[in-house]
């Protein structure tokens, strides 16, 4: 009676013969929490962005009241990413982050985590070109703030129009979008 326990203990918990194996499984799962952590603050922080925030020179004489939900920091903290990147796709940093961050908890293999990640930033881009498109369009490619879209969205969208006129640039990122989102409808087995 005592040996078919044992056999059984042994098959039901396979990681108290191993401490290194165990130990890689904590230190995966404290990982994979930071990144889930981080990737919610990060959520919030952008979630709740506000032109009006206060950030850098102007935190000392503000009149205004911080309106990001993590308050200065966030704020500090959402505004370049906001700005700079690609305005409200950004919002793909921190799913990717909380993503990546269950991938460790539960022990899926990071490899395959690669191809979908880089799906969804190259798809954060083009919505980012989508958002400033109309903008750039009215001002003929010489758009002088980028806010709903970004940096990086807007000057691509103004490049884009200097360089192939108003006509030619649906066509072009009709091509661009067809090219990108080619491997989300040819494989099926993204996350597999």
């Amino acid at each position: 009676m005592r040996k078919l326990k044992k056999k059984y203990w042994q098959k039901k918990n396979p990681n108290t013969s191993s401490g290194k194996k165990r130990q890689f499984n904590i230190k995966s799962e404290i990982l994979g929490l930071v990144f889930l952590s981080i990737g919610i603050l990060l959520f919030l922080a952008l979630i709740s962005y506000h032109t009006s925030d206060p950030t850098g020179k102007l935190l000392t004489d503000n009149p205004y009241k911080v309106k990001n939900l993590l308050g200065i920091a966030g704020a500090i903290i959402s505004s370049p990413i906001f700005q700079f990147t690609f305005g409200y796709p950004t919002l793909v940093f921190p799913i990717i982050l909380i993503i990546i961050g269950i991938a460790y908890m539960i022990g899926y293999p990071l490899r395959k985590m690669i191809k979908p990640s880089i799906l969804l930033f190259f798809w954060a881009f083009l919505i980012s070109i989508i958002i400033a498109l109309p903008a750039s369009i009215k001002s003929v490619g010489h758009t002088h703030s980028y806010y709903p879209s970004g940096l990086l969205g807007g000057f691509w969208a103004d490049t884009s129009i200097g360089i192939f006129g108003i006509f030619c640039i649906f066509i072009f990122h009709y091509s661009l979008y067809s090219y990108i989102s080619y491997p989300l409808f040819c494989y099926s087995n993204l996350f597999i």
